[in-house]
């Protein structure tokens, strides 16, 4: 996301043997510069009151607050600092990839956001004004789906209708052809804030029926879950992993799960707690939708069989004092791979005393290197070690399985 990706090849030069602390070092800079860009992108995107408008219009402005909160809640880069400065430099390591990864998803979901809402980051902060014209589309397309709901009281009609008139389309436009951006975002703000209102109406007459309500989701969750069930035993012992990741050992606890999910429900609305029931039945639903995508990922994996397989080769010269290696890493499988930093997760290890034992490695830049089917890179390292039997390692991931691969090469040193 920050760094720019690692050319064909690459010529690294040999360094001390435990290179922990600068790469430690390198990676908290990286970080705390990764920390600066995002907080500069959620200072600008709140500090635009056309862009907060275009997404509170897009109903998203909840899901940019939640990753603003992750942001400022993560506390994962200061404790890596805090570790770094023990002395615990793997732990510090740790924490950095963690921290990375946390603001990585932050600026990709922010961008996400704002574009869902209409909007354009150009230099992170200028808005494209047709965008507008999109987030007032969207918002008419939400005010047509919760008409299709049926059984919608007069007072919430009405307040979808006078939204309604205010997106006009044609006026929107004449407005935007005048420069009168701000109009039309103002405009967007407060068809969405009726329709909230029109909403809390609706689902306040809904709590009313809670009743009639709960019978449907213990009908629909039984529905599901049968299905869940029935995917899961299609699986076999694939589905095994899936169910452990939920808490489940196996499927008669799914079924436990679903019936004591429906008496709590059941006895949340008894005790007139319409609120944590339909929580409860929001929850569940949740929950039931986040294993069907992981048992759906399983039988997608099952379907395709992915297979990650990986080769090094080495060629080595003499350049006194220094050994040339000529490194060409191979992805001989079907599955892109992706390797944890620009030297391909290299290690070199040395034969002693029959275990290898790793003596070498190589600084490099942490950024992700896709490797696609039949593709080859090439690093050239060189380096000044004692005569003895060596290998190199390489390190990567399948992309659609996220299983670990690696291959080595052996060579000695005369």
């Amino acid at each position: 996301m920050l760094l720019p990706m690692l050319s064909s090849t690459l010529a690294i030069s040999a360094v001390p043997i435990n290179p922990e602390i600068k790469r430690v070092e390198n990676m908290l800079n990286i970080a705390y510069k990764a920390r600066e860009r995002v907080e500069y992108l959620i200072s600008n995107v709140m500090n635009n009151v056309t862009l907060t408008n275009l997404i509170s219009a897009a109903g998203l402005m909840d899901e940019f607050n939640g990753n603003v909160t992750l942001f400022n809640e993560g506390k994962i880069l200061d404790e890596a600092k805090g570790v770094y400065d023990a002395g615990n430099y793997a732990l510090a390591l740790n924490k950095v990839s963690q921290a990375l990864d946390l603001f990585r998803d932050v600026f990709k979901n922010i961008h996400v956001i704002v574009c869902k809402a209409g909007g354009c980051l150009e230099d992170e902060n200028a808005i494209k004004a047709e965008g507008l014209i999109v987030a007032a589309n969207r918002t008419l397309e939400r005010i047509n789906i919760i008409r299709e709901l049926g059984d919608i009281p007069e007072e919430a009609y009405s307040k979808l209708s006078e939204a309604e008139s205010l997106l006009n389309i044609a006026e929107l436009r004449n407005l935007l052809a005048k420069g009168n951006v701000s109009g039309v975002a103002h405009r967007i703000a407060n068809a969405e804030k009726l329709i909230a209102d029109a909403i809390k109406i609706i689902k306040s007459k809904a709590e009313e029926k809670c009743a009639e309500r709960v019978d449907k989701f213990i009908a629909k969750i039984n529905e599901t879950f049968n299905k869940i069930v029935e995917k899961a035993r299609s699986l076999g012992v694939n589905a095994s992993e899936v169910l452990k990741m939920f808490g489940f050992n196996n499927l008669n606890e799914i079924q436990e799960m679903k019936n004591n999910l429906i008496g709590k429900v059941k006895s949340f609305v008894k005790f007139g707690n319409v609120i944590q029931a339909i929580k409860e039945m929001n929850d569940a639903m949740e929950k039931i939708r986040n294993m069907n995508r992981e048992m759906e990922k399983v039988r997608y994996i099952a379907q395709y069989q992915f297979n990650a397989e990986l080769e090094v080769k080495v060629e080595k010269s003499f350049r006194k004092p220094f050994t040339v290696l000529d490194i060409t890493i191979t992805n001989t499988g079907n599955a892109t791979l992706i390797f944890p930093n620009s030297a391909f997760g290299l290690i070199i290890e040395k034969s002693v005393d029959g275990f290898w034992k790793p003596v070498y490695t190589p600084i490099s830049a942490q950024v992700l290197i896709m490797l696609k089917p039949g593709e080859s890179r090439h690093i050239v390292v060189k380096v000044d070690l004692p005569a003895g039997t060596y290998r190199v390692v390489v390190h990567a991931m399948c992309e659609k399985v996220l299983t670990p691969v690696t291959a080595q090469a052996e060579f000695t040193i005369p």
